[in-house]
């Protein structure tokens, strides 16, 4: 990152919107939904920000899963991430769910090696025999 662009606080260089949504379904992931509601990246500056990174953790009883993205070099103003996000679907605990089940996402966006977000957010998990469609 600019030498500049290291004395500005995170803050007002990097919005990060993030929204998990309240349940998850594991039918509308296996038909290739995203994980999450909203996770945009608005940059504050004119100049490009370096190295942005993002990891989502789907936490599943024991194990996380989870969705890690680096953008090299964001140039552009904003960055919408949600719609990208997917987790692997071979886990055994979602496929074997018979009734909903507490859990978390974890999120964290960096910037040069600055944290913008870092949060987790409760979700329940519905069990797979819960078809859900959307319109």
């Amino acid at each position: 990152m600019l030498d500049r662009l290291a004395a500005i606080p995170i803050g007002e260089l990097l919005q990060v919107q993030f929204q998990a949504p309240d349940e998850v379904n594991y039918s509308l992931l296996h038909n290739d939904r995203a994980l999450l509601t909203r996770l945009t990246l608005t940059k504050l500056v004119k100049e490009p920000l370096e190295d942005v990174t993002v990891l989502v953790e789907l936490n599943l009883g024991s194990q996380n899963y989870p969705y890690r993205y680096t953008h090299t070099v964001l140039d552009e103003p904003q960055l919408a991430l949600a719609p990208k996000i997917r987790i692997p679907l071979t886990a055994t605990l979602p496929r074997s769910l018979r009734e909903r089940v507490q859990s978390t996402v974890y999120v964290k966006v960096t910037c040069g090696g600055r944290t913008a977000l870092e949060t987790t957010e409760r979700v329940t998990l519905n069990p797979v025999d819960e078809w859900v469609t959307t319109r």
